[in-house]
């Protein structure tokens, strides 16, 4: 992966922990936090699983938002 892809990753992952951050989201936020790390570090070996890591964090909080959502309707 060429650095311009690394710097991107740490870019996107940087705005992910700052929308989880915004909504108190702590588990998305802190898997986007060590994808933003890894970016700037340009550990590219290691970005799949924090992006399975990121996934899963933001499907939970989708299933909490969505309970939420449910029982306010």
């Amino acid at each position: 992966m060429e650095t311009g892809a690394a710097a991107e990753v740490e870019s996107l992952a940087h705005r992910i922990k700052g929308a989880a951050a915004n909504i108190s989201a702590p588990g998305l936020e802190c898997a986007a936090f060590r994808m933003e790390e890894a970016g700037r570090a340009g550990e590219v070996a290691g970005f799949k699983e924090l992006m399975r890591m990121i996934d899963a964090r933001f499907e939970a909080l989708r299933g909490v938002l969505q309970g939420v959502a449910h029982a306010s309707a």
